[in-house]
């Protein structure tokens, strides 16, 4: 009997455990794990479900109410009132108060994020509510606010001096394991505010390798694979076990352009450049999707930005090398373009974490070497393209901008081609009309002069080219069949893991 009582707590001991098992999934991703602070590692945490800002994204593309319900402004456009959601509790079952909610907002605003440019005077809780005072309008605060910078930690998550020690947050899953750079586990929080996830644990293993994803993706049972190269998703659409789903998201893959450089801080040299490469060729024939290919710095799906009355881009390899002429270049017996006796030589840093990159990288070097410029390919980190940029040693960079990382892309636009230029953006250019535009923007972007502020911004960029586009962006992904209510977020903010179910 005893034997029987024993054998049945094995059995049921075992039966538990393949349960856990079966309600466990995988993300993958070439994303490493930066950090537990907002503002290096934080898009990991809002897009496991972890963290929470204060207001979100809808699914079709507005705002929407997260933490905060509702929010409402001034007639004067400085003071702005958000309404916090009751009965919300941290990971570690303290109340969601407004004064946490100043206290993550205090640390997020002295550090890099949306945040930082809001010329906020002063932040006060009244009742539950959290009342913003600002020097002068800024119309794009709500939006700001929806950035995974701001997201909304517990006090106890930060040590004296402002530093994230853990991530306590008020989301659908709370943190059981941190494992940077490669790994992070949740569990499913049952006491969540929202939808409840059906799903007890998923595990986020990065992974930089595509190949290695693709792998992953076949052997696993339950997993959502992402940012797969062209050849891995072509292959695995053939997988029975296996479906791919694809988004266009505002993610733009641009040449970031030394605008110090001694060739090309000539626009000819830019244009040149531009009409050099065969857009349709790389998105057509290197990725797989012709409909990816640039006609202008951002997509007809970010309607006000996409300016409809632009020429496209052009690939015209004999008008190139013309301009090159005309911004005095000669070409030497090897082809290669001369001036004040030096040859056009240039290095271009690229990373591999989007896969696409290097094979980008690739043809551009040869479609340039047709014009007579010599390339040179550095792959590395990623972080050595903001490093280029602050210590002036970047020639050219290929990367991928995410130019919605909130629900206006303004924010990033201006942050890009404003004053200063910026890491992601624009490198030793400016131009004071494009600048003050922008500012006007910030202060109204819906009153009659927008429309004209956002045409002679995206004019410019389009003929001065500040960076160069190359194709814009579509996510494929791979996701295990037995997942239900999968979908993805054009705006590349969550995974939305509280929403899918496993299916037998």
């Amino acid at each position: 009997m005893k034997y029987l009582k024993k054998s049945l707590v094995i059995a049921a001991l075992a039966s538990a455990a393949l349960s856990l098992q079966a309600q466990t999934i995988t993300i993958t991703s070439p994303w490493e794990l930066k950090s537990q602070d907002p503002t290096v590692g934080g898009y990991a945490f809002t897009r496991m479900g972890i963290t929470e800002t204060l207001v979100s994204i809808n699914k079709s593309g507005g705002l929407k109410p997260q933490l905060a319900t509702e929010w409402s402004v001034s007639d004067d456009k400085k003071v702005w009132t958000f309404v916090l959601r009751n009965k919300v509790t941290f990971s570690d079952g303290e109340a969601l108060t407004a004064e946490a909610v100043i206290h993550s907002l205090e640390v997020a605003k002295e550090k890099p994020g949306p945040l930082k440019g809001v010329p906020i005077l002063s932040m006060k809780s009244q009742n539950n509510s959290v009342i913003f005072t600002l020097e002068k309008p800024y119309t794009l605060l709500p939006a700001a606010l929806g950035h995974h910078t701001t997201m909304i930690l517990s006090p106890k998550a930060y040590d004296k001096d402002g530093d994230v020690n853990k991530v306590i947050g008020t989301g659908p899953f709370n943190v059981k394991e941190f494992t940077p750079p490669q790994r992070l586990s949740i569990v499913k929080k049952d006491d969540y505010w929202g939808e409840k996830a059906s799903i007890g644990e998923i595990e986020y293993i990065a992974a930089s390798r595509s190949v290695t994803r693709a792998l992953m993706a076949e052997s696993k049972p339950s997993i959502i694979a992402y940012s797969l190269d062209a050849a891995s998703i072509s292959r695995l659409k053939h997988n029975p076990k296996l479906d791919v789903m694809s988004i266009m998201l505002p993610r733009v893959i641009t040449i970031k352009v030394n605008h110090k450089h001694p060739f090309m801080q000539d626009v000819n040299v830019r244009q040149a450049m531009s009409q050099a490469i065969n857009r349709n060729g790389i998105a057509a024939s290197l990725l797989r999707s012709p409909e990816i290919k640039t006609t202008q710095l951002l997509p007809p799906s970010l309607s006000q930005w996409h300016n409809t009355d632009l020429e496209p881009f052009q690939y015209n390899a004999d008008n190139a090398k013309a301009l090159l002429e005309k911004a005095g270049f000669t070409f030497n017996d090897e082809g290669y373009a001369e001036k004040d006796g030096k040859v056009f030589e240039i290095t271009m840093r690229t990373y591999s974490d989007r896969p696409e990159l290097p094979l980008i990288a690739n043809a551009i070097q040869d479609q340039f070497k047709k014009i007579g410029i010599k390339m040179d390919i550095s792959i590395g980190s990623y972080t050595e393209v903001p490093g280029g940029h602050q210590d002036g040693t970047l020639d050219v960079a290929l990367m991928s901008r995410n130019y919605a990382t909130v629900q206006s892309p303004l924010n990033n636009i201006a942050s890009d081609f404003g004053r200063g230029g910026a890491d992601w953006g624009a490198m030793n250019w400016e131009n004071e009309a494009v600048a003050q535009a922008l500012d006007a923007l910030k202060l109204d972007n819906t009153d009659e002069a927008a429309d004209a502020n956002r045409a002679l911004v995206t004019r410019a960029i389009q003929e001065e080219l500040p960076v160069i586009p190359v194709i814009w962006y579509k996510q494929s992904v791979v996701v295990s069949k037995n997942l239900k209510g999968v979908s993805l977020d054009p705006f590349d903010t969550t995974y939305r893991l509280n929403e899918i179910e496993l299916v037998k």
